[in-house]
């Protein structure tokens, strides 16, 4: 599985990178921003099985950044990491559906092992994976 991680903060894009590592998976692109993700699968022909993106400044942006995600940057399916309102979880997966945007979840920050397994369970085809260390 390839995994895209795209969080400014080098802190928490490094513990999700342990969080992967913990569940087996190594082929991790870590970014710091989604132009970032943008240009690095436009110029070195990447796609990604999944793309976890931190919250932005707003919801509008965030829908706007998974589908750059998704449609420039070669991402199949996609998890939001920030914290939302249940009103504001509701219209986001709703505006992702209207607009075709494979969003598979909204987590809670800080994401940890335990968490990135349970959404990667509910995505077709990555079952098979366990928490290795906890």
């Amino acid at each position: 599985m390839r995994l895209l991680i795209v969080e400014e903060n080098v802190f928490a894009n490094h513990d999700a990178q342990l969080s992967a590592n913990a569940l087996g998976i190594f082929s991790i692109h870590p970014c710091c921003s989604v132009q970032q993700a943008q240009q690095a699968a436009a110029l070195h022909d990447l796609h990604f099985d999944v793309a976890f993106l931190r919250q932005a400044d707003d919801p509008f942006n965030d829908l706007l950044n998974l589908e750059i995600l998704h449609t420039q940057a070669n991402a199949k399916h996609l998890l939001l990491l920030g914290a939302y309102s249940a009103q504001q979880r509701k219209s986001l997966q709703r505006a992702a559906k209207s607009r075709k945007i494979p969003l598979r979840g909204i987590l809670e920050r800080p994401l940890d092992s335990r968490q990135m397994l349970n959404a990667l369970h509910d995505i077709p085809g990555f079952a098979g994976f366990t928490v290795a260390h906890e």
